[in-house]
This record gives C-alpha cells, sequence and structure tokens, in this order.
C-alpha cells in the first residue's frame, strides 16, 4: 500500500515505508544480524575448544574421565561418573550415564581395532583415532596399540 507524503517542492510524492518504519526496519535487521554474529562466534569458539582437547592427548594415553564413553568423544568439559559393575563409566551428560547404567547400545564395550577382541571401555587403553582427531580408540593393552601403530603406518 502506497502513501503519499507532501514534499518540500510542495509536490505529493508517492512512498512505500515512511521515516520512522525505515529507522524500525534498520534497527530490527540491525539486530538480527547481531544475533547471528553472536551465534557465529559461540559455535566457532566451542568447536575450537573440542580441537584443542583432542589434540592436547595426540600421541598420548587419554585419560578415560575426559572421554565421553558413549559419543566416544575428548570433551573440553567436566565430565560425569558412572559405577557399573566394578568399573567406572565417563558420561557428558544424564542421557550419556543412563546408556551407559543401563548398557544400552552395548556402549560399556568397545572392540579393541588391533586384534578384534571385545573389551570393556572402562579397562581399556584409549588413545585418539589416527583417522579421525575426534574419536578415541579402546585398546586391550599398550602392547596392541603399538601394534596398531606399526600397521597403521605402513
Amino acid at each position: 500500500m502506497k502513501r503519499s507524503l507532501m514534499a518540500k517542492s510542495g509536490k505529493e510524492v508517492q512512498v512505500l515505508w515512511s521515516r520512522k518504519e525505515k529507522r524500525i526496519l534498520f534497527v530490527f535487521w540491525g539486530i538480527c544480524l547481531l544475533i547471528i554474529a553472536i551465534a557465529y562466534f559461540l559455535f566457532i569458539n566451542r568447536s575450537i575448544k573440542y580441537q584443542n582437547a583432542s589434540a592436547a592427548y595426540e600421541g598420548l594415553q587419554v585419560p578415560d574421565s575426559v572421554v565421553c564413553m558413549v559419543s566416544n568423544q575428548v570433551k573440553p568439559i567436566a565430565l560425569n561418573s558412572i559405577m557399573v559393575q566394578n568399573g567406572v563409566y565417563w558420561g557428558c551428560c544424564d542421557r550419556c550415564l543412563n546408556r551407559l547404567h543401563y548398557n544400552i547400545g552395548n556402549v560399556q564395550y568397545a572392540k579393541d581395532p588391533y586384534n578384534g577382541k571385545t573389551i570393556k571401555k572402562c579397562d581399556a587403553i584409549i588413545h585418539i583415532s589416527p583417522f579421525n582427531k575426534r574419536t578415541v580408540l579402546y585398546f586391550e593393552s599398550n602392547e596392541t596399540y603399538n601394534e596398531f601403530l606399526k600397521i597403521d603406518k605402513s
């Protein structure tokens, strides 16, 4: 709906938006851009924290207290532990702890990538995966980890 305004010259001019409406739209779009910029910054910042958490343990044994044993990722946040059948498992949230407690999806166990044996995650030797730096692999012992590295490098 076009409106007519009187110009300084005395002529009637057709306009779509008044000055007040234009200011309101300008402020609205400015706020939208600000919200998008903040959300993007928070996403990038979180991503960097997760990358740095994994990079800190590259080539070293990862302590199980920093690994969510459901997602198999090193987390830069404090994790919670749960005792299940004399083993301590770690999870990043209540949902993960619940899955570990009831062994939903057999999450208490992992396969050693070298020999294929099924092992309990709470008893495993944990290392960053050479294939995907964001995840970990569980090994039966340091010997199987070292043998796995020999195969991976060849």
